[in-house]
């Protein structure tokens, strides 16, 4: 028997194991009979009872079994065999993106509706390598609705427990993104030898499957050579959608990532005009290649000026929609209403009453000694009003709230906090593995603006040289037209570099700089505007709930309980905080 005949009453364990479908290696071929092994070993030695598989087993199918039986390692074979009668769930599924695996998504859903509840699993990386399906775990152990256990990890599902559960999946992620990088550096010597991979490119195919090298696609090539000039010389009539509708009627095909055909969609069409692919420049990563000095076969679709036409085209159409939906004086509300519900689900929306009768032009008056003043500046934290909007269809249509009620509950909350020193110094590690992964895909951006940047400022570079010279009235108008148009793209290309740098900023801020504050947090967050109180509060909290009798509930963020040292009343856990907030009268 692989387990003992003593066992904790009533409590039947499912086992999970999951292999990638990218881990090849000998060791990953034999890793989901080793992880069922450890995993027996361990419900053995601790005496664990695991359950028997159900008639309507949802995790396995016909082709699993028959995949099962073809396995060529005997010992591998006979683990399968031995355990086809207890409900293990294997998954051969990669676990760096998050809601990439149907049986983990499954297996959480039935954990939501308490149809499965206690888990082993070999180490918990074979449940998560990425922070959102890690979240979800946490959550449903927070909540006690999943009882965990490991076989080669000690798991205590107490605030410390989870919080170190949580430092696990953070270095799971970087171990996964280590060896993407590892394998990245293999695809980029192949790139640099002329060879394709993964990436789709309309009108173009691989010549064959050991060289991988691309060459034009008969008919479809030209097809899309005709719709990059139709692109080229009428933008404004011919819109993406047209296009795609024009390709597939002309029986173009584009080739999927498994290289068969399929009909073109006009969203896809779109992300093809700013590639440099086509005039003969391939792109992976930071590795250009120039494609005709390494593939015989590559023919260019387009000119390097057509494609310099499409990239200028493609910021101008981005400079003006930044324009068209920037709002002069616009409100920024502390907490919108996803962070802001009902206990029967509905949501509170903000609003500012007589904003335009009362706020707005004290704002206009204030601009004029302070031209960077905003609404920040004059709006006061009570005039800021939560309420339902769907009132008709909502049994909380009663309830409204100012920021002012949720500014007193919180401050009154942050009092309580003390920091557990030991814990903050392992929620800086695990954070500061966030942030540096959030900075190398913030770091990629920045290096597509900054070649764009160089790109336009060494036209209008050109540009000015070669129009430097005494001119007409109508040639200095012209002149001054197009130097202001490079400005407006070069400035628009520095604000969104900008804009990167100060998220990034914001990032440390709110993981490290706002720890050191909080010993004298109570006093200094009197003095912050509401923006800055808004940012506070969705950086300790995951929501705030409002109840019919207007008791306001803020729920602490799991991960920094452990931080925190909190007053616990009854059997609540210490993470959410209950304030009544002095409604004259219950609401019906």
């Amino acid at each position: 028997m692989w387990y003992l005949d003593v066992y904790e009453e009533e409590i039947e364990y499912v086992i999970y194991v999951r292999k990638s479908t990218d881990e090849n290696s000998g060791k990953q071929t034999q890793s989901i009979p080793d992880q069922i092994n450890a995993c027996l070993r361990y419900a053995q030695n601790e005496k664990l009872r695991i359950k028997e598989k159900p008639k309507n087993f949802p995790f396995e199918s016909s082709e699993d079994l028959k995949k099962e039986n073809s396995v060529a390692e005997k010992l591998n074979k006979k683990t399968y065999q031995d355990t086809r009668h207890l409900y293990i769930i294997k998954e051969e599924h990669s676990a760096k993106e998050p809601y990439g695996r149907p049986k983990f998504n499954k297996l959480m859903e039935m954990v939501a509706k308490w149809e499965i509840k206690w888990i082993i699993s070999y180490s918990p990386d074979r449940q998560a390598r990425n922070m959102v399906d890690g979240g979800r775990i946490i959550h449903a152990a927070h909540e006690e609705r999943v009882d965990l256990k490991y076989a080669n990890f000690s798991f205590e599902n107490n605030a410390w427990g989870r919080m170190m559960l949580w430092v696990w999946f953070v270095f799971s992620k970087q171990y996964s993104d280590k060896l993407s990088e590892d394998v990245s550096r293999w695809y980029k010597s192949k790139v640099k030898q002329g060879k394709c991979f993964d990436k789709v490119f309309y009108g173009y195919k691989l010549n064959n499957k050991e060289d991988k090298q691309l060459e034009k696609d008969g008919d479809n090539f030209e097809l899309m050579q005709i719709a990059f000039k139709k692109k080229l010389t009428n933008p404004k009539k011919r819109t993406d959608k047209e296009l795609a509708d024009w390709l597939n009627k002309s029986w173009f095909r584009k080739r999927d990532r498994d290289w068969k055909l399929s009909k073109v969609s006009h969203k896809k069409l779109g992300e093809q005009w700013k590639n440099p692919l086509y005039f003969g420049i391939y792109v992976y990563g930071s590795t250009e290649i120039e494609l005709s000095e390494v593939n015989p076969h590559f023919e260019p679709m387009i000119t390097e000026d057509d494609h310099k036409t499409m990239v200028h085209r493609s910021i101008e159409w981005a400079f003006r929609y930044q324009k068209a939906s920037k709002k002069e004086n616009e409100v920024i509300y502390p907490l919108w209403s996803w962070f802001v519900k009902a206990t029967d689900g509905s949501s509170l929306s903000p609003e500012l009453p007589n904003k335009n009768k009362r706020i707005r032009p004290k704002l206009i008056e204030l601009q004029k000694t302070k031209p960077n003043a905003t609404f920040a500046d004059v709006v006061l934290p009570h005039q800021i009003k939560y309420s339902v909007k769907h009132a008709k269809t909502s049994k909380s249509k009663w309830i409204t709230i100012s920021f002012a009620d949720i500014e007193t509950a919180v401050c009154e909350m942050i009092k309580e906090i003390q920091i557990d020193q030991e814990a903050y110094k392992e929620y800086v590690v695990a954070m500061k593995a966030m942030i540096s992964e959030e900075d190398r895909e913030r770091m990629t951006q920045v290096r597509i603006y900054e070649k764009n940047k160089t790109m336009i400022t060494n036209e209008r570079d050109e540009y000015y040289r070669s129009h430097f010279w005494e001119k007409s009235s109508l040639e200095q108008e012209i002149y001054d037209k197009d130097m202001n148009e490079y400005a407006e793209k070069i400035d628009y290309l520095t604000s969104q570099l900008v804009d990167l740098e100060t998220k990034k900023r914001l990032k440390i801020e709110e993981y490290e700089v706002f720890m050191d504050m909080l010993s004298n947090l109570s006093s200094t967050f009197a003095k912050w505007d509401y923006v800055r109180k808004g940012r506070l509060i969705k950086i300790l909290y995951s929501n705030i709930t409002i109840d019919k009798q207007k008791r306001l509930s803020l729920e602490l963020k799991p991960w920094l309980e452990s931080i925190f040292s909190l007053k616990v009343s009854g059997n609540r856990w210490p993470g959410i905080r209950t304030r009544d907030l002095g409604l004259k009268r219950p609401l019906l």
